[in-house]
Protein backbone atom coordinates (compact mmCIF):
# COMPACT_ATOMS: atom_id res chain seq x y z
CA UNK A 1 0.00 0.00 0.00
CA UNK A 2 1.63 3.50 -0.80
CA UNK A 3 1.94 5.24 2.38
CA UNK A 4 3.10 8.46 1.82
CA UNK A 5 1.55 11.80 0.74
CA UNK A 6 1.72 13.53 -2.28
CA UNK A 7 2.69 16.78 -2.15
CA UNK A 8 1.89 19.18 -4.98
CA UNK A 9 4.58 21.87 -4.13
CA UNK A 10 7.57 19.21 -3.92
CA UNK A 11 10.08 20.35 -5.96
CA UNK A 12 9.95 18.12 -8.50
CA UNK A 13 6.18 19.17 -9.78
CA UNK A 14 5.38 15.86 -10.61
CA UNK A 15 2.38 16.09 -8.33
CA UNK A 16 1.71 19.99 -9.40
CA UNK A 17 1.86 18.51 -13.28
CA UNK A 18 -0.53 15.42 -12.61
CA UNK A 19 -3.28 18.03 -10.70
CA UNK A 20 -3.05 20.26 -13.52
CA UNK A 21 -3.17 17.34 -16.71
CA UNK A 22 -6.09 15.77 -14.63
CA UNK A 23 -7.79 18.81 -14.54
CA UNK A 24 -7.84 19.52 -17.72
CA UNK A 25 -9.39 16.18 -18.37
CA UNK A 26 -11.81 17.13 -16.08
CA UNK A 27 -12.00 20.85 -17.79
CA UNK A 28 -12.04 19.43 -21.08
CA UNK A 29 -15.20 16.60 -20.56
CA UNK A 30 -17.12 19.52 -18.68
CA UNK A 31 -16.99 21.54 -22.00
CA UNK A 32 -17.68 18.70 -24.17
CA UNK A 33 -21.13 17.55 -21.70
CA UNK A 34 -22.36 20.90 -21.64
CA UNK A 35 -22.55 21.49 -25.28
CA UNK A 36 -24.37 18.25 -26.03
CA UNK A 37 -26.68 18.99 -23.34
CA UNK A 38 -27.57 22.66 -24.58
CA UNK A 39 -28.74 20.66 -27.85
CA UNK A 40 -31.28 18.77 -25.83
CA UNK A 41 -34.79 19.84 -24.44
CA UNK A 42 -33.87 19.69 -20.48
CA UNK A 43 -31.29 22.99 -21.52
CA UNK A 44 -34.96 24.37 -21.27
CA UNK A 45 -37.16 22.89 -19.49
CA UNK A 46 -35.47 22.19 -16.48
CA UNK A 47 -35.96 26.06 -16.03
CA UNK A 48 -39.38 25.77 -15.95
CA UNK A 49 -40.52 22.06 -15.04
CA UNK A 50 -43.22 22.61 -12.14
CA UNK A 51 -42.81 18.99 -10.73
CA UNK A 52 -38.79 19.79 -10.83
CA UNK A 53 -36.70 20.35 -8.17
CA UNK A 54 -34.61 22.29 -10.76
CA UNK A 55 -37.83 24.94 -11.57
CA UNK A 56 -37.89 25.02 -7.47
CA UNK A 57 -34.31 26.14 -6.83
CA UNK A 58 -34.09 28.34 -10.17
CA UNK A 59 -37.66 30.23 -8.34
CA UNK A 60 -36.02 30.16 -5.52
CA UNK A 61 -32.68 32.08 -6.44
CA UNK A 62 -34.73 34.11 -8.47
CA UNK A 63 -36.15 35.21 -5.59
CA UNK A 64 -33.04 36.30 -3.21
CA UNK A 65 -32.03 37.70 -6.61
CA UNK A 66 -35.19 40.11 -6.89
CA UNK A 67 -34.35 41.18 -2.97
CA UNK A 68 -35.97 38.72 -0.78
CA UNK A 69 -32.81 37.81 0.94
CA UNK A 70 -33.66 36.43 4.11
CA UNK A 71 -36.47 34.05 2.56
CA UNK A 72 -39.38 35.69 4.24
CA UNK A 73 -41.36 35.00 1.21
CA UNK A 74 -39.72 31.57 0.83
CA UNK A 75 -40.86 29.09 -1.99
CA UNK A 76 -41.86 25.94 -1.37
CA UNK A 77 -42.74 23.24 -4.14
CA UNK A 78 -46.55 22.56 -4.51
CA UNK A 79 -46.55 19.63 -7.21
CA UNK A 80 -49.41 17.35 -8.41
CA UNK A 81 -48.86 14.89 -5.55
CA UNK A 82 -49.04 17.38 -3.35
CA UNK A 83 -52.34 18.60 -4.40
CA UNK A 84 -54.05 15.48 -4.81
CA UNK A 85 -53.27 15.30 -0.57
CA UNK A 86 -54.08 19.08 0.78
CA UNK A 87 -54.44 22.38 0.06
CA UNK A 88 -51.04 24.66 -0.05
CA UNK A 89 -52.09 26.35 3.29
CA UNK A 90 -52.37 22.65 5.12
CA UNK A 91 -49.11 21.88 3.67
CA UNK A 92 -47.66 25.15 4.81
CA UNK A 93 -48.64 24.45 8.60
CA UNK A 94 -47.38 20.85 8.80
CA UNK A 95 -43.99 22.40 7.34
CA UNK A 96 -44.12 24.76 10.63
CA UNK A 97 -44.60 27.29 8.87
CA UNK A 98 -44.22 29.02 5.27
CA UNK A 99 -41.22 31.15 6.62
CA UNK A 100 -38.78 27.58 7.02
CA UNK A 101 -36.72 26.65 4.21
CA UNK A 102 -37.83 24.17 2.07
CA UNK A 103 -34.44 22.35 1.68
CA UNK A 104 -30.83 23.26 2.96
CA UNK A 105 -30.42 26.69 1.47
CA UNK A 106 -26.85 26.98 0.58
CA UNK A 107 -27.47 25.73 -3.10
CA UNK A 108 -30.42 27.60 -3.77
CA UNK A 109 -27.73 31.21 -2.28
CA UNK A 110 -25.18 29.89 -4.55
CA UNK A 111 -27.38 29.66 -7.26
CA UNK A 112 -28.44 32.86 -6.96
CA UNK A 113 -24.31 34.13 -6.92
CA UNK A 114 -23.85 31.88 -10.01
CA UNK A 115 -26.99 33.40 -11.89
CA UNK A 116 -25.51 37.64 -10.43
CA UNK A 117 -22.01 36.48 -11.88
CA UNK A 118 -22.91 34.78 -15.02
CA UNK A 119 -26.29 35.02 -15.88
CA UNK A 120 -29.70 33.15 -16.13
CA UNK A 121 -28.77 31.10 -19.01
CA UNK A 122 -27.87 27.63 -19.62
CA UNK A 123 -24.65 28.18 -20.48
CA UNK A 124 -24.17 30.47 -17.86
CA UNK A 125 -24.68 28.52 -14.82
CA UNK A 126 -23.64 25.50 -16.57
CA UNK A 127 -19.95 26.85 -16.65
CA UNK A 128 -19.85 27.98 -12.76
CA UNK A 129 -21.28 24.46 -12.19
CA UNK A 130 -18.83 22.90 -14.26
CA UNK A 131 -16.00 24.65 -12.65
CA UNK A 132 -17.42 23.11 -9.43
CA UNK A 133 -17.18 20.00 -11.08
CA UNK A 134 -13.99 20.99 -11.42
CA UNK A 135 -12.70 21.95 -8.08
CA UNK A 136 -14.52 18.34 -7.06
CA UNK A 137 -11.98 16.70 -9.28
CA UNK A 138 -9.16 18.69 -7.60
CA UNK A 139 -10.62 18.40 -4.03
CA UNK A 140 -10.73 14.47 -4.84
CA UNK A 141 -7.11 14.68 -5.76
CA UNK A 142 -6.31 16.32 -2.71
CA UNK A 143 -7.53 14.14 -0.57
CA UNK A 144 -6.42 10.96 -1.82
CA UNK A 145 -2.93 13.16 -1.99
CA UNK A 146 -3.48 13.80 1.95
CA UNK A 147 -3.46 10.32 3.05
CA UNK A 148 -2.65 8.44 -0.23
CA UNK A 149 0.61 8.26 -2.29
CA UNK A 150 1.93 6.88 -5.85
CA UNK A 151 -0.68 6.86 -8.22
CA UNK A 152 -3.78 7.09 -6.18
CA UNK A 153 -4.68 10.47 -6.17
CA UNK A 154 -4.19 11.42 -9.77
CA UNK A 155 -6.01 8.14 -10.82
CA UNK A 156 -8.70 9.08 -8.43
CA UNK A 157 -9.08 12.70 -9.44
CA UNK A 158 -9.26 11.08 -13.23
CA UNK A 159 -12.20 8.91 -12.34
CA UNK A 160 -13.77 12.00 -10.92
CA UNK A 161 -13.02 14.04 -14.07
CA UNK A 162 -14.95 11.20 -16.33
CA UNK A 163 -17.58 10.20 -13.75
CA UNK A 164 -20.54 10.12 -16.33
CA UNK A 165 -23.08 10.93 -12.80
CA UNK A 166 -20.79 13.80 -11.65
CA UNK A 167 -21.06 15.02 -15.85
CA UNK A 168 -25.03 14.63 -15.65
CA UNK A 169 -25.89 16.71 -12.44
CA UNK A 170 -23.28 19.40 -13.29
CA UNK A 171 -25.28 20.15 -15.89
CA UNK A 172 -28.64 20.90 -14.15
CA UNK A 173 -30.11 22.95 -11.56
CA UNK A 174 -30.08 20.16 -8.41
CA UNK A 175 -27.78 20.74 -5.18
CA UNK A 176 -25.77 17.50 -5.66
CA UNK A 177 -22.79 18.99 -7.04
CA UNK A 178 -22.21 21.51 -4.39
CA UNK A 179 -22.96 18.68 -1.72
CA UNK A 180 -19.91 17.05 -2.97
CA UNK A 181 -17.65 19.93 -3.06
CA UNK A 182 -18.87 21.12 0.62
CA UNK A 183 -18.35 17.23 1.90
CA UNK A 184 -14.53 16.83 -0.15
CA UNK A 185 -13.82 19.94 1.28
CA UNK A 186 -14.76 19.02 5.06
CA UNK A 187 -13.16 15.59 4.53
CA UNK A 188 -10.19 17.11 3.05
CA UNK A 189 -9.49 19.46 5.76
CA UNK A 190 -10.70 16.62 8.57
CA UNK A 191 -8.30 14.39 7.39
CA UNK A 192 -5.29 17.15 7.79
CA UNK A 193 -6.21 17.76 11.37
CA UNK A 194 -3.20 16.18 12.82
CA UNK A 195 -3.08 17.84 16.31
CA UNK A 196 -5.67 19.54 18.55
CA UNK A 197 -4.61 23.55 17.39
CA UNK A 198 -8.05 25.82 18.39
CA UNK A 199 -7.98 27.17 14.41
CA UNK A 200 -7.72 23.91 12.94
CA UNK A 201 -11.24 22.71 14.50
CA UNK A 202 -12.90 26.00 14.78
CA UNK A 203 -12.02 25.55 10.50
CA UNK A 204 -13.40 21.71 10.59
CA UNK A 205 -16.17 23.21 12.07
CA UNK A 206 -17.52 25.87 10.44
CA UNK A 207 -16.73 23.41 7.47
CA UNK A 208 -19.54 20.78 8.80
CA UNK A 209 -21.77 23.53 9.37
CA UNK A 210 -20.89 24.22 5.80
CA UNK A 211 -21.96 20.79 4.56
CA UNK A 212 -24.62 20.52 6.49
CA UNK A 213 -25.99 23.77 5.14
CA UNK A 214 -25.82 21.80 1.47
CA UNK A 215 -27.19 18.77 2.80
CA UNK A 216 -29.38 17.56 5.72
CA UNK A 217 -27.99 13.92 6.08
CA UNK A 218 -24.55 15.79 7.28
CA UNK A 219 -26.00 15.79 10.51
CA UNK A 220 -25.45 11.92 10.67
CA UNK A 221 -22.20 12.22 10.23
CA UNK A 222 -21.49 14.98 13.31
CA UNK A 223 -21.43 11.71 16.13
CA UNK A 224 -18.88 9.97 13.77
CA UNK A 225 -17.01 13.20 13.92
CA UNK A 226 -16.82 13.43 17.31
CA UNK A 227 -16.36 9.70 17.78
CA UNK A 228 -13.00 10.14 15.70
CA UNK A 229 -11.58 13.04 18.02
CA UNK A 230 -12.10 10.94 20.73
CA UNK A 231 -10.40 8.26 19.63
CA UNK A 232 -7.66 10.38 18.62
CA UNK A 233 -6.98 12.33 21.37
CA UNK A 234 -8.35 9.69 24.46
CA UNK A 235 -5.23 9.94 26.16
CA UNK A 236 -4.74 13.44 25.83
CA UNK A 237 -7.47 15.11 28.14
CA UNK A 238 -6.72 18.21 27.37
CA UNK A 239 -6.29 18.16 23.61
CA UNK A 240 -9.44 16.69 23.73
CA UNK A 241 -11.40 19.17 25.48
CA UNK A 242 -9.64 21.72 23.42
CA UNK A 243 -10.28 19.75 19.58
CA UNK A 244 -14.32 18.95 20.59
CA UNK A 245 -14.82 22.75 21.85
CA UNK A 246 -12.84 24.19 19.17
CA UNK A 247 -15.25 21.74 16.44
CA UNK A 248 -18.57 22.78 17.89
CA UNK A 249 -17.73 26.67 17.81
CA UNK A 250 -16.90 26.28 14.70
CA UNK A 251 -20.41 24.51 14.03
CA UNK A 252 -22.11 27.63 16.03
CA UNK A 253 -20.09 30.11 13.70
CA UNK A 254 -21.15 28.51 10.85
CA UNK A 255 -24.42 28.08 11.96
CA UNK A 256 -25.04 31.58 13.07
CA UNK A 257 -26.25 32.80 9.50
CA UNK A 258 -29.00 30.17 9.71
CA UNK A 259 -30.01 31.15 13.53
CA UNK A 260 -30.11 34.86 12.76
CA UNK A 261 -32.15 34.33 9.86
CA UNK A 262 -34.71 32.22 11.10
CA UNK A 263 -35.14 34.43 14.82
CA UNK A 264 -35.50 37.41 11.66
CA UNK A 265 -38.53 35.95 10.24
CA UNK A 266 -39.82 34.32 13.04
CA UNK A 267 -39.08 30.70 12.11
CA UNK A 268 -37.53 28.16 14.53
CA UNK A 269 -33.86 29.51 15.57
CA UNK A 270 -32.27 25.80 14.38
CA UNK A 271 -34.87 24.63 11.27
CA UNK A 272 -33.29 24.05 8.57
CA UNK A 273 -35.57 22.13 6.16
CA UNK A 274 -39.28 20.40 5.64
CA UNK A 275 -37.68 17.31 3.39
CA UNK A 276 -37.34 14.98 7.24
CA UNK A 277 -41.07 13.55 7.35
CA UNK A 278 -42.19 13.15 3.52
CA UNK A 279 -38.80 11.30 2.78
CA UNK A 280 -39.10 9.16 5.68
CA UNK A 281 -42.74 8.36 5.32
CA UNK A 282 -41.94 7.69 1.39
CA UNK A 283 -39.03 5.42 2.15
CA UNK A 284 -40.58 3.46 4.71
CA UNK A 285 -44.13 3.39 4.86
CA UNK A 286 -45.46 -0.20 4.00
CA UNK A 287 -46.57 -0.13 0.09
CA UNK A 288 -43.61 2.28 -0.65
CA UNK A 289 -40.75 1.71 -2.99
CA UNK A 290 -37.90 2.85 -1.12
CA UNK A 291 -36.23 3.85 -4.18
CA UNK A 292 -37.40 6.64 -6.59
CA UNK A 293 -40.17 9.15 -5.53
CA UNK A 294 -42.96 6.69 -5.34
CA UNK A 295 -46.01 7.88 -2.76
CA UNK A 296 -47.41 5.08 -0.49
CA UNK A 297 -51.24 4.83 -0.01
CA UNK A 298 -50.97 5.77 3.62
CA UNK A 299 -49.07 9.38 2.60
CA UNK A 300 -51.97 11.56 3.49
CA UNK A 301 -53.43 9.91 6.69
CA UNK A 302 -49.79 9.50 8.38
CA UNK A 303 -49.55 13.34 7.70
CA UNK A 304 -52.46 14.45 8.27
CA UNK A 305 -52.10 12.56 11.88
CA UNK A 306 -49.04 13.87 12.77
CA UNK A 307 -49.23 17.41 12.12
CA UNK A 308 -45.78 18.47 11.00
CA UNK A 309 -44.45 16.20 14.12
CA UNK A 310 -41.54 14.36 13.10
CA UNK A 311 -41.92 11.41 15.67
CA UNK A 312 -45.40 11.22 15.44
CA UNK A 313 -44.81 10.75 11.63
CA UNK A 314 -42.26 8.12 12.61
CA UNK A 315 -44.29 6.15 14.61
CA UNK A 316 -47.33 6.13 12.19
CA UNK A 317 -45.10 5.52 9.27
CA UNK A 318 -43.99 2.56 10.87
CA UNK A 319 -47.38 1.96 12.10
CA UNK A 320 -47.93 1.08 8.76
CA UNK A 321 -46.67 -2.71 9.14
CA UNK A 322 -48.90 -3.74 11.98
CA UNK A 323 -46.22 -5.47 13.88
CA UNK A 324 -44.66 -7.18 11.05
CA UNK A 325 -41.71 -6.21 11.68
CA UNK A 326 -40.25 -8.65 9.25
CA UNK A 327 -41.49 -6.99 6.37
CA UNK A 328 -39.92 -3.84 7.58
CA UNK A 329 -36.44 -5.38 7.76
CA UNK A 330 -37.17 -7.13 4.43
CA UNK A 331 -37.79 -2.97 3.01
CA UNK A 332 -34.81 -2.19 5.04
CA UNK A 333 -32.32 -4.90 3.14
CA UNK A 334 -34.02 -3.54 -0.10
CA UNK A 335 -32.93 -0.51 0.37
CA UNK A 336 -29.54 -1.43 1.26
CA UNK A 337 -29.51 -3.21 -1.96
CA UNK A 338 -30.28 -0.25 -3.93
CA UNK A 339 -27.30 1.55 -2.32
CA UNK A 340 -25.19 -0.94 -3.91
CA UNK A 341 -26.60 -1.45 -6.65
CA UNK A 342 -25.57 -0.30 -10.54
CA UNK A 343 -28.97 0.94 -10.93
CA UNK A 344 -29.46 4.63 -11.00
CA UNK A 345 -33.05 5.45 -9.12
CA UNK A 346 -34.17 9.35 -10.47
CA UNK A 347 -36.50 11.75 -9.34
CA UNK A 348 -35.31 14.92 -11.16
CA UNK A 349 -33.76 13.52 -14.14
CA UNK A 350 -33.17 10.05 -15.70
CA UNK A 351 -29.78 8.56 -15.88
CA UNK A 352 -30.92 5.84 -18.77
CA UNK A 353 -32.73 8.28 -20.86
CA UNK A 354 -29.40 10.74 -21.02
CA UNK A 355 -27.25 8.02 -21.53
CA UNK A 356 -29.00 6.89 -24.76
CA UNK A 357 -28.47 10.56 -26.18
CA UNK A 358 -25.04 11.82 -24.76
CA UNK A 359 -22.10 9.26 -26.38
CA UNK A 360 -19.91 11.48 -23.87
CA UNK A 361 -22.04 9.45 -20.78
CA UNK A 362 -22.10 6.26 -22.45
CA UNK A 363 -18.49 6.27 -22.60
CA UNK A 364 -17.88 7.76 -18.99
CA UNK A 365 -17.11 5.90 -15.79
CA UNK A 366 -20.26 4.60 -14.25
CA UNK A 367 -21.36 3.41 -10.42
CA UNK A 368 -20.60 -0.05 -11.78
CA UNK A 369 -17.43 -0.01 -12.18
CA UNK A 370 -16.49 2.24 -9.13
CA UNK A 371 -18.24 0.12 -6.99
CA UNK A 372 -16.04 -2.80 -7.18
CA UNK A 373 -13.24 -0.58 -7.43
CA UNK A 374 -13.85 1.32 -4.53
CA UNK A 375 -14.82 -1.53 -2.54
CA UNK A 376 -11.70 -3.75 -2.92
CA UNK A 377 -9.52 -0.43 -2.34
CA UNK A 378 -11.58 -0.65 1.32
CA UNK A 379 -10.57 -4.27 1.55
CA UNK A 380 -6.97 -3.13 1.00
CA UNK A 381 -7.02 -0.64 3.39
CA UNK A 382 -8.18 -2.54 5.95
CA UNK A 383 -4.86 -2.36 7.92
CA UNK A 384 -4.21 0.96 7.68
CA UNK A 385 -7.74 1.99 8.35
CA UNK A 386 -7.37 3.85 11.80
CA UNK A 387 -5.52 5.94 9.77
CA UNK A 388 -8.19 6.84 7.17
CA UNK A 389 -11.30 6.08 9.50
CA UNK A 390 -13.03 9.45 9.22
CA UNK A 391 -13.39 8.02 5.40
CA UNK A 392 -15.30 5.09 6.48
CA UNK A 393 -16.73 7.10 9.14
CA UNK A 394 -18.40 8.79 5.91
CA UNK A 395 -19.66 6.47 4.08
CA UNK A 396 -20.72 4.30 6.94
CA UNK A 397 -22.90 7.80 7.87
CA UNK A 398 -23.71 7.80 4.36
CA UNK A 399 -25.12 4.96 3.69
CA UNK A 400 -27.51 5.20 7.16
CA UNK A 401 -28.84 8.59 5.55
CA UNK A 402 -29.65 6.75 2.87
CA UNK A 403 -31.56 3.43 4.91
CA UNK A 404 -33.24 5.77 6.80
CA UNK A 405 -35.19 7.48 3.88
CA UNK A 406 -35.75 7.00 0.13
CA UNK A 407 -32.99 6.16 -1.80
CA UNK A 408 -32.05 8.54 -5.28
CA UNK A 409 -28.87 7.79 -7.00
CA UNK A 410 -28.00 11.23 -6.96
CA UNK A 411 -27.93 11.37 -2.93
CA UNK A 412 -25.24 8.66 -2.97
CA UNK A 413 -22.85 11.32 -5.19
CA UNK A 414 -20.81 12.72 -2.12
CA UNK A 415 -20.12 8.73 -1.24
CA UNK A 416 -19.34 8.07 -4.64
CA UNK A 417 -16.28 10.86 -4.41
CA UNK A 418 -15.12 8.85 -1.48
CA UNK A 419 -15.57 5.44 -3.04
CA UNK A 420 -13.42 7.38 -6.35
CA UNK A 421 -10.09 7.14 -3.60
CA UNK A 422 -10.20 3.99 -2.73
CA UNK A 423 -11.00 3.05 -6.68
CA UNK A 424 -7.69 4.51 -7.10
CA UNK A 425 -5.91 2.58 -3.96
CA UNK A 426 -6.80 -0.08 -5.84
CA UNK A 427 -5.92 0.43 -9.67
CA UNK A 428 -2.38 1.42 -8.24
CA UNK A 429 -1.78 -1.87 -6.05
CA UNK A 430 -2.90 -3.43 -9.05
CA UNK A 431 -0.15 -1.85 -11.28
CA UNK A 432 2.18 -2.42 -8.49
CA UNK A 433 1.37 -6.03 -8.55
CA UNK A 434 1.70 -6.34 -12.40
CA UNK A 435 4.85 -4.50 -12.51
CA UNK A 436 6.36 -6.57 -9.34
CA UNK A 437 5.36 -9.61 -11.21
CA UNK A 438 2.42 -11.00 -9.13
CA UNK A 439 -0.10 -11.48 -11.42
CA UNK A 440 -2.21 -14.05 -9.30
CA UNK A 441 -2.83 -11.52 -6.61
CA UNK A 442 -4.00 -8.74 -9.26
CA UNK A 443 -5.68 -11.89 -11.16
CA UNK A 444 -8.08 -12.57 -7.97
CA UNK A 445 -8.63 -9.30 -7.14
CA UNK A 446 -9.92 -8.99 -11.02
CA UNK A 447 -12.10 -11.62 -10.67
CA UNK A 448 -13.21 -10.20 -6.98
CA UNK A 449 -14.23 -6.88 -9.24
CA UNK A 450 -16.09 -8.64 -11.80
CA UNK A 451 -17.59 -10.72 -9.34
CA UNK A 452 -19.19 -7.69 -7.49
CA UNK A 453 -20.05 -5.89 -10.97
CA UNK A 454 -22.13 -8.64 -11.74
CA UNK A 455 -23.88 -8.82 -8.40
CA UNK A 456 -24.37 -4.86 -8.50
CA UNK A 457 -26.09 -5.04 -11.58
CA UNK A 458 -28.59 -7.67 -10.62
CA UNK A 459 -29.53 -6.41 -6.96
CA UNK A 460 -33.12 -5.02 -7.74
CA UNK A 461 -34.14 -7.66 -10.43
CA UNK A 462 -37.12 -6.68 -12.41
CA UNK A 463 -37.61 -3.23 -10.38
CA UNK A 464 -34.41 -1.72 -12.11
CA UNK A 465 -35.47 -2.62 -15.78
CA UNK A 466 -39.06 -1.73 -14.52
CA UNK A 467 -38.39 1.82 -13.40
CA UNK A 468 -35.62 2.45 -15.75
CA UNK A 469 -37.50 4.74 -18.04
CA UNK A 470 -40.39 6.68 -17.32
CA UNK A 471 -42.57 8.82 -19.50
CA UNK A 472 -41.36 12.49 -18.02
CA UNK A 473 -38.21 12.91 -20.24
CA UNK A 474 -40.27 11.99 -23.80
CA UNK A 475 -43.36 13.82 -22.61
CA UNK A 476 -41.12 17.20 -21.57
CA UNK A 477 -38.93 17.05 -24.73
CA UNK A 478 -41.97 16.48 -27.19
CA UNK A 479 -43.49 19.64 -25.53
CA UNK A 480 -39.91 21.54 -26.33
CA UNK A 481 -39.64 20.22 -29.57
CA UNK A 482 -43.23 21.06 -30.65
CA UNK A 483 -42.99 24.84 -28.91
CA UNK A 484 -40.02 25.11 -31.91
CA UNK A 485 -42.13 23.81 -34.44
CA UNK A 486 -40.73 20.79 -34.57
CA UNK A 487 -43.66 18.69 -34.47
CA UNK A 488 -41.75 15.71 -36.19
CA UNK A 489 -39.45 15.37 -34.17
CA UNK A 490 -41.87 15.91 -31.14
CA UNK A 491 -44.04 12.41 -32.74
CA UNK A 492 -40.93 10.91 -33.23
CA UNK A 493 -39.65 11.77 -29.45
CA UNK A 494 -42.77 10.54 -27.98
CA UNK A 495 -42.87 7.30 -29.67
CA UNK A 496 -39.56 6.58 -28.91
CA UNK A 497 -41.11 7.01 -25.09
CA UNK A 498 -43.57 4.49 -25.76
CA UNK A 499 -41.16 2.11 -26.89
CA UNK A 500 -39.02 2.18 -23.41
CA UNK A 501 -42.51 1.90 -21.67
CA UNK A 502 -41.73 -1.23 -19.39
CA UNK A 503 -43.71 -4.31 -20.81
CA UNK A 504 -43.59 -7.50 -18.94
CA UNK A 505 -45.57 -10.29 -17.43
CA UNK A 506 -45.92 -7.93 -13.91
CA UNK A 507 -47.27 -4.78 -16.07
CA UNK A 508 -50.34 -5.96 -18.08
CA UNK A 509 -51.09 -1.83 -18.55
CA UNK A 510 -49.02 1.00 -19.78
CA UNK A 511 -47.16 1.72 -16.42
CA UNK A 512 -47.80 5.71 -14.63
CA UNK A 513 -47.32 8.54 -16.80
CA UNK A 514 -47.72 6.51 -19.99
CA UNK A 515 -51.39 7.38 -20.79
CA UNK A 516 -50.68 11.10 -20.99
CA UNK A 517 -47.95 10.65 -23.09
CA UNK A 518 -50.09 8.13 -25.34
CA UNK A 519 -52.81 10.40 -25.61
CA UNK A 520 -50.51 13.15 -26.38
CA UNK A 521 -49.33 10.84 -28.94
CA UNK A 522 -52.71 10.32 -30.54
CA UNK A 523 -52.98 13.93 -30.48
CA UNK A 524 -50.17 14.86 -32.32
CA UNK A 525 -51.12 11.95 -34.91
CA UNK A 526 -53.90 13.58 -35.72
CA UNK A 527 -52.30 17.13 -36.51
CA UNK A 528 -50.16 15.27 -38.84
CA UNK A 529 -52.25 13.11 -40.05
CA UNK A 530 -49.93 10.10 -39.71
CA UNK A 531 -52.83 7.80 -38.64
CA UNK A 532 -51.24 4.52 -39.88
CA UNK A 533 -48.29 5.09 -37.82
CA UNK A 534 -50.05 5.87 -34.39
CA UNK A 535 -52.10 2.90 -35.37
CA UNK A 536 -49.11 0.66 -35.99
CA UNK A 537 -46.86 2.06 -32.54
CA UNK A 538 -50.63 1.32 -30.77
CA UNK A 539 -51.14 -1.97 -31.97
CA UNK A 540 -47.33 -2.88 -30.35
CA UNK A 541 -48.21 -1.16 -27.33
CA UNK A 542 -52.20 -2.86 -26.41
CA UNK A 543 -49.90 -6.64 -27.95
CA UNK A 544 -47.43 -5.69 -24.68
CA UNK A 545 -49.86 -4.36 -22.62
CA UNK A 546 -53.06 -6.45 -23.28
CA UNK A 547 -55.05 -5.31 -19.92
CA UNK A 548 -54.97 -1.98 -20.91
CA UNK A 549 -58.45 -0.53 -21.65
CA UNK A 550 -56.99 3.01 -22.55
CA UNK A 551 -54.91 1.82 -25.37
CA UNK A 552 -57.31 -0.26 -26.86
CA UNK A 553 -60.17 2.84 -26.34
CA UNK A 554 -57.18 5.05 -28.67
CA UNK A 555 -56.57 2.52 -30.97
CA UNK A 556 -60.45 2.20 -32.11
CA UNK A 557 -60.78 6.07 -32.15
CA UNK A 558 -57.21 6.72 -34.87
CA UNK A 559 -58.47 3.59 -37.12
CA UNK A 560 -62.31 4.87 -36.50
CA UNK A 561 -62.07 8.57 -36.70
CA UNK A 562 -58.27 8.36 -38.50
CA UNK A 563 -58.46 5.75 -41.14
CA UNK A 564 -62.24 5.02 -41.39
CA UNK A 565 -62.00 1.41 -40.98
CA UNK A 566 -65.32 1.20 -38.57
CA UNK A 567 -64.72 -2.70 -38.07
CA UNK A 568 -61.24 -2.67 -37.35
CA UNK A 569 -62.49 0.60 -34.92
CA UNK A 570 -65.32 -1.64 -33.39
CA UNK A 571 -63.38 -4.62 -32.58
CA UNK A 572 -60.91 -2.34 -30.16
CA UNK A 573 -63.81 -0.45 -28.61
CA UNK A 574 -65.49 -3.44 -27.44
CA UNK A 575 -62.02 -4.82 -26.19
CA UNK A 576 -61.73 -1.57 -24.24
CA UNK A 577 -65.29 -2.20 -23.21
CA UNK A 578 -64.35 -5.93 -22.10
CA UNK A 579 -61.45 -4.53 -20.12
CA UNK A 580 -63.25 -1.47 -18.32
CA UNK A 581 -65.90 -4.46 -17.22
CA UNK A 582 -63.14 -6.80 -15.94
CA UNK A 583 -61.69 -4.32 -13.89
Amino acid sequence: MPRAPLDCRSGDGRGRRALLGVLAVALAARLVNLWLVSRLPLAEYQFDWAESDMAANFEWSGRILRGDVLGRDTPHPYTSWMRDIAPLATWERWWGGKAIFHQAPLYAYALAGMRLLAGDGFWGIGLCQAMLGVANVALVFLLAGRLFGGAVPTVAALGAALYGPFLLHEAVLLRDVLAVTVSLALLWWLAGCEDARTGRWIIAGGLFATALLARETTLLFGPFVVLWIAERFWRQPRALGTAALSFLTGIALGLAPLVARNLAVGAPPLSLSTRAIETFIHGNAAGSLGIGVVVPAATRSILEEADGRLWTAVRLTLATYHGDWLALFGKEVFKLRAIFSSYEAADNVSWYYFVERSPLLRLSLHFGAVLPLGLIGLWLDRRHAARHRILWYFLVAGVCGLVCFTIVARYRLPLVAVLLVYAGVTVDWAARQIAGGRWRAALAAGVAAIGIAVASASLLGTIARRQRYRADEFMLAGQVYYRHGQAERAFEELRAGLDKAYAGPDQPALPPGYHELTLTFVRLAHDLRRYRDAAAELERVAATHAADADVEELLGLVYRDGLGLAAEAEKHLERARALRAQS
